[in-house]
């Protein structure tokens, strides 16, 4: 992933240089959350996972410590799906008109649409983790 981005992702490695491993990502661990936010973010994504290269999706792992939080950011080339695997966790996004929020439990999934200002805060006691799924390979 040397060569710039392009709409459709980047240039394509030589067939005959392509491995197995270039589709499978090593990593997903829970991430430091001993900073400003108490919350760290392990991403999957294009950069870091060559085999999403042109298929328009990545991932991240979310862990937010007990009273941490994700600060209100934006996709604007992505949409995002959050699901709660531990914890609790209260996430939101605004519209012009709305604010929608919910406290969201492991089993839960919520969706942010791309470009909307949305946050998540860890409400509950305790470790909050969950998993992003992302509608570009490079959000």
């Amino acid at each position: 992933m040397k060569a710039p981005d392009t709409p459709s992702g980047y240039h394509c490695k030589p067939l005959a240089n392509i491995t197995s491993d270039d589709f499978v990502f090593h990593g997903f661990v829970a991430g430091d959350t001993k900073n400003s936010f108490n919350a760290a973010l392990t991403s999957a994504f294009v950069t870091d996972f060559p085999g999403l290269n042109g298929l328009g999706i990545s991932a991240a792992r979310l862990d937010i410590a007990e009273g941490g939080s994700i600060p209100m950011h934006t996709h604007p080339g992505a949409t995002e799906l959050l699901i709660i695997v531990q914890g609790e966790i209260t996430a939101g996004f605004l519209t012009p008109t709305a604010v929608y929020s919910k406290t969201l439990k492991p089993g839960d999934i919520m969706v942010f649409p791309q470009g909307m200002l949305h946050f998540q805060v860890n409400t509950g006691k305790g470790q909050a983790t969950g998993f992003l799924a992302f509608s570009s390979a490079n959000p």
